[in-house]
């Protein structure tokens, strides 16, 4: 069931996953204006590898820090893009643009090729299932927002209802795929990535 309603609204992953390649073209042709961000971002993603490493360097912990912060995000790109898609729209651009920087950016701190072996051995289950997320808050930011402008409107109303119980129909399956794939990229993260960073270090 899922999987047909993932084809039959297609466009709203598409509309995601578009959205996400203006974010790495913004980062990526624009770097000077996204500086600060992106540095302030860094120095997040420091502290993360800090908490982490106060966990004696356990690859367990760093999967349990890793799988929940990128959860609790993808679930939240979920249902609070009930507030007309706001949220998965800015959390696309963001983190496009951070990706888009840092690969066409040397200077900040780390090679192409780290950058790649940072992002390529999880990112490509990763990517996939949080753009998957952002697709259905679209979808439910698009359903809520046409329910609230057009609430007068009776025929209107019945139509967003039937909308809504479709989408919640398939939430449970879709919270299974994107906690399933996020628990797979962050096996991988906590492994096979952070083994090919240290080595590209050496």
């Amino acid at each position: 069931m899922l999987w047909r309603d993932i084809w039959v609204h297609r466009r709203y992953w598409i509309a995601a996953t578009m959205v996400f390649a203006f974010g790495i073209y913004m980062g990526a042709a624009h770097d000077g204006m996204f500086q600060r961000y992106v540095t302030d971002q860094m120095r997040f993603l420091q502290e993360f590898s800090r908490v982490a490493g106060s966990f004696g360097g356990s690859s367990w912990a760093l999967f349990l820090i890793i799988f929940f912060n990128n959860a609790i995000k993808s679930l939240l790109v979920v249902g609070l893009g009930a507030g007309f898609a706001l949220y998965p729209l800015f959390f696309l651009v963001a983190n496009g643009i951070m990706i888009g920087y840092l690969v066409s950016n040397p200077a900040a701190g780390m090679s192409p090729a780290e950058v790649a072996a940072a992002l390529l051995p999880h990112g490509i289950i990763e990517i996939p299932a949080v753009l998957l997320a952002a697709g259905y808050g679209i979808r439910l930011g698009w359903i809520s927002g046409r329910a609230i402008l057009l609430l007068p409107i009776e025929a209107a109303r019945k139509r967003a209802a039937e909308e809504f119980r479709a989408f919640f129909a398939v939430v449970p399956a879709l919270v299974v795929i994107v906690i399933v794939a996020l628990l797979t990229a962050a096996a991988v993260e906590s492994t096979l990535t952070l083994w090919l960073v240290r080595g590209m270090g050496q």
